[in-house]
């Protein structure tokens, strides 16, 4: 048996852990699954709320005589946090399916969690 994990990822380059290097494998439920209603309403609300927000002064920004480089600047600026909540709701979504979740430790000081939906299959996989 080969005594290296490679693990990949999307869009990122596949990374190497040895097996002698796990110090700790545990499964604990996902926080994430359990909120999942509620922090998905928190988004939409918080998006909705930005988004016309950002629409708003973009709309009184284009009013005033503004050169045209500040005035596209000033939407860029308050569409950032429009567009960072939109990315974290993905993200969420991404995790939030998976009603347990894996912990492993290594010696290290790597911390790795992986959403799964068996996490005895990976869990033997990574001590064997």
């Amino acid at each position: 048996m080969s005594k290296k994990i490679i693990i990949k990822k999307p869009m990122r380059n596949p990374f190497v852990i040895e097996k002698t290097d796990i110090m700790e494998i545990s499964i604990t439920e996902s926080k994430i699954h359990s909120l999942r209603w509620v922090v998905r309403l928190t988004y939409i609300i918080l998006l909705v709320f930005f988004l016309k927000d950002t629409v708003t002064k973009a709309l009184q920004d284009l009013q005033k005589e503004f050169p045209y480089y500040i005035v596209l600047n000033l939407f860029l600026m308050n569409s950032i946090l429009v567009a960072f909540l939109i990315a974290q709701l993905y993200k969420f979504e991404l995790m939030a399916p998976y009603q347990q979740m894996i912990s492993v430790t290594t010696y290290s000081n790597l911390k790795l969690r992986f959403f799964t939906d068996d996490p005895e299959e990976l869990t033997g996989l990574l001590k064997i």
